[in-house]
C-alpha cells in the first residue's frame, strides 16, 4: 500500500496482537522509514470492529480506504478511486478483485463481472441478494463514516450492515469493475467457518433495504438472538 502512485495519504495500522512481538518489531520499523505510517497498539485483542473503529477516530484525511494485512492493493489503486469517486458524484465506491491463493497464487483474474454501476436502484437491488463489495477496496468520503458514526458490532458481517446502512442514508455508491486488489482466500475465514451463522446474520441486515423506521434497533437485537442459538 506505501507503493501508491497517489502520495499523499496516511497509513493508519491498529496492531491488535499485542503477543507477537516480531510482528510489532516489524511494524514499529515500517514507522521509522516512512513518515506517513501510524501505529496504533491495543492493549489487549480488541477484534476487528473496535480496532477499525479506532483506526478511523484517528483519521485526518477528507476520504477513508479500507485496506487488510493480507491482500495486495495495486499501485495506481487510490489515485483510480478518487477519480473514480469525484468524475461519478458518489461518495463511497468500490472495486472488482482477482482471487489469490493463501500462497499468493492468483487463480482467478477477476471476481466479479467487468460492468460498472452507478445506478443506486440496480446497487440496492443486487446488495438485496448478497453484498458484492469486497472490505478491502473501500474508498470514500470522511462524511459517510462520520455519519455512520462507525462500524456496528455485527461479528462477521459488519461491512454488508454499513452498506445497508450506506444506503439507508441515500449516499450514492459506486462499483468499478476494474481489478485493482488481488483477495487473498483462506480456508480458515469467517466466511467459510461460520457460514450459517452468516445466512442468518446477512438475512436480517437484508431488511434494512425496506424502509423500516426501527430496523436499526430491532436488528442488533436479532443478531444477537441468532448468535445465541448458534453457540447452542
Amino acid at each position: 500500500i506505501l507503493n501508491q502512485d497517489y502520495r499523499n495519504f496516511e497509513l493508519i495500522i491498529v496492531f491488535d496482537n499485542p503477543e507477537n512481538l516480531e510482528l510489532r518489531e516489524t511494524l514499529g520499523q515500517m514507522v521509522n522509514d516512512d513518515r506517513r505510517v501510524r501505529l496504533i497498539d491495543n492493549d489487549s485483542n480488541e477484534g476487528l470492529v473496535a480496532s477499525l473503529n479506532r483506526a478511523f477516530s484517528l483519521a485526518s484525511g477528507d476520504y477513508i480506504a479500507r485496506m487488510d494485512a493480507d491482500d495486495y492493493a495495486y499501485p495506481d489503486r487510490f489515485s483510480r478511486q478518487l477519480r473514480f469517486l469525484k468524475e461519478n458524484k458518489h461518495d463511497f465506491v468500490f472495486n472488482n478483485v482477482s482471487g489469490m491463493s493463501e500462497d499468493g497464487t492468483i487463480n482467478r483474474k477477476q471476481i466479479f463481472p467487468q460492468k460498472s454501476l452507478h445506478n443506486q436502484d440496480v446497487i440496492k437491488e443486487l446488495m438485496g441478494i448478497r453484498n458484492f463489495s469486497i472490505h478491502p477496496t473501500w474508498f470514500m468520503k470522511r462524511e459517510v463514516m462520520e455519519r455512520l458514526n462507525g462500524y456496528r458490532n455485527v461479528a462477521s458481517a459488519e461491512d454488508y450492515d454499513f452498506i445497508i446502512r450506506s444506503l439507508r442514508e441515500d449516499f450514492s455508491l459506486g462499483y468499478d469493475a476494474k481489478v485493482e486488489l488481488s483477495y487473498r482466500f483462506r480456508t480458515n475465514s469467517i466466511s467459510r467457518t461460520n457460514a450459517l451463522r452468516q445466512f442468518r446474520v446477512n438475512y436480517i441486515l437484508q431488511n434494512g433495504l425496506h424502509d423500516t423506521a426501527t430496523w436499526e434497533h430491532d436488528s442488533i437485537n436479532q443478531i444477537g438472538r441468532a448468535s445465541c442459538r448458534e453457540r447452542v
